[in-house]
């Protein structure tokens, strides 16, 4: 970027993509990136983690989590579990123990508003989430939980009247709208 003498960078995540512009934004001092929009921010809530994951199977993750841990912490983050598991929306898939722990243990990088508040504090580098409102994935208690943290402040929100989480046909540029003219 130095290279082509671009100044400016504005990251840009959707759904679980945005923890991963937060923790990296968040361990950067990099003074190109100048704004971080989040479209459509799943909120980590491990309760509701694990009713979904009880909804959908007999087994706890827990059980798995267990195994997956244990072949980890022994340095065989990349061998298979033992079973095919659901994880995210993948059913019976074979995945790594590593894999497995990354998204089912217990992490603050899976807490989208820790991270936030990390960056708030640390980067203070403006933070704009977009967020469609019949988004079930985010959902109504979600999209309050943003709104709460909007009136701290500490980003701007703006929500797509009638988009859901991919943010489907007009609603997609109207979020587009939104992330470029957005600024805190």
């Amino acid at each position: 970027l130095k290279h082509k003498k671009v100044k400016h960078v504005i990251l840009m995540g959707h759904s679980l993509g945005n923890s991963q512009i937060l923790m990296y934004a968040n361990q950067t001092k990099s003074p190109f990136i100048k704004r971080l929009v989040l479209v459509a921010p799943a909120a980590y809530n491990p309760n509701d983690r694990t009713k979904a994951y009880l909804a959908k199977n007999k087994k706890t993750y827990g059980v798995y989590l267990k195994q997956a841990m244990k072949k980890v912490k022994s340095g065989h983050g990349k061998a298979w579990l033992d079973q095919k598991v659901n994880i995210t929306r993948c059913a019976k898939a074979t995945v790594s123990a590593a894999s497995y722990v990354s998204y089912y243990a217990d992490d603050k990088r899976h807490s989208i508003f820790a991270m936030i508040n990390e960056n708030y504090k640390s980067q203070k580098r403006p933070i704009h989430v977009i967020i469609g409102t019949e988004d079930t994935t985010v959902t109504k208690q979600g999209i309050m939980r943003y709104q709460q943290v909007a009136a701290q402040n500490k980003i701007k929100l703006d929500l797509v009247d009638g988009g859901d989480h991919i943010l489907r046909d007009l609603y997609l540029e109207e979020a587009m709208d939104f992330a470029v003219s957005g600024k805190k």
